[in-house]
């Protein structure tokens, strides 16, 4: 399995689902989180789909790639009935080991049927099962029961998961505490305690991104969680090496977040009074709260665009084929090959 890519991935879900009541701290998945791990993003899928923009959204999710929704169906699971919740952990922001954790409801079966090559293993550990293939990488994902799902990059590190079950939650306690707060406030959240300087030294060397890569250098510590109580609440705080870095953070943000509030004329856009920010030392704390009403709004907008965008391309016609010539192939002795324009 790819981890970072994941990983990073992962963000993206995060920030599709716009999340829904909140509950008290679930450590059913925790108690399998490695010791090591510094990056942990959690989704309540279940709560988020029954919520009532949930059952919305839950059918257009049913519609999209259809190559997707094959395998789905043929490994009988449906994430918008069968996934209560998701936590994707690691330990450095790029490249490092991961884990992906899954509470639900599996047909271990059909999901076996599915591992490619002729290879693949299905092995008992400490009463778990677990798919591999050595032959396809060093990746394993492994079921508790019919209700719990751990994917790794390394099967060693899948089955040392499986040993924790039962004990303490093995992260440290600066950790445990920040993801208990997280837990308890946000329906989507996560945390990361490693540095993105790795983040920032990807970017492409040029002006334009030069300011944005220096700015994700200095932050050392990001958490944050989105929650509907109805209204939409968002909240992200960084922690910078310096003061310095961290007024020039929120300098940056206020930049974008100006462009993006600049166009009052919107009414489902984001209103420059729905943000707030502020600086305490090294620390950048921002929110965002969005009425039920604007987030509909919102959704109903982009839904429209969408549609309309779909039916464009429906529509397009096809560009007509254009003359190539004509080409005429014979032996190096003779002409060889002559190609004749188009008229």
């Amino acid at each position: 399995m790819r981890s970072s890519q994941r990983l990073r991935a992962s963000l993206v879900v995060s920030v599709a689902f716009c999340a829904w009541p909140s509950r008290a701290t679930d450590s059913e998945l925790l108690q399998f989180v490695a010791p090591d791990t510094r990056i942990l993003i959690d989704i309540k899928v279940g709560r988020i789909l029954n919520s009532p923009l949930g059952t919305e959204i839950g059918p257009q999710l049913r519609a999209t790639n259809p190559e997707l929704q094959d395998i789905l169906s043929k490994a009988k699971f449906d994430p918008t009935r069968d996934l209560e919740e998701l936590l994707i952990t690691g330990s450095r922001v790029n490249n490092g080991p991961a884990l992906m954790l899954a509470r639900g409801s599996f047909d271990i079966s059909a999901i076996e049927s599915l591992v490619p090559g002729s290879g693949k293993r299905t092995t008992i550990y400490e009463g778990a099962t677990i798919l591999s293939n050595p032959g396809h990488g060093t990746g394993a994902v492994a079921f508790i029961g019919n209700s719990i799902l751990i994917g790794g990059d390394d099967l060693q590190r899948v089955q040392a998961a499986i040993r924790r079950r039962g004990q303490p939650v093995a992260i440290g306690s600066e950790l445990a505490a920040k993801v208990q707060a997280l837990d308890q406030r946000y329906d989507i959240w996560g945390i990361s305690l490693a540095s993105l300087s790795s983040l920032g030294s990807n970017l492409p060397s040029n002006s334009n991104m030069q300011q944005a890569a220096e700015l994700l250098q200095s932050i050392q510590e990001i958490s944050g969680g989105v929650r509907q109580s109805p209204d939409i609440e968002m909240s992200l705080e960084m922690v910078t090496k310096t003061e310095k870095d961290a007024h020039s953070l929120a300098d940056g943000l206020k930049l974008i977040t100006g462009l993006m509030t600049m166009n009052q004329q919107n009414k489902s856009g984001l209103k420059a009074d729905s943000l707030k920010m502020e600086v305490v030392a090294r620390t950048v704390r921002f929110s965002v709260h969005v009425p039920e009403e604007d987030a509909r709004k919102a959704y109903a907008d982009y839904r429209k665009r969408a549609e309309g965008s779909q039916l464009a391309a429906a529509v397009r016609p096809a560009p007509k084929p254009q003359p190539t010539g004509i080409t005429i192939q014979s032996s190096g002795k003779d002409m060889g090959t002559v190609v004749l324009p188009p008229k």
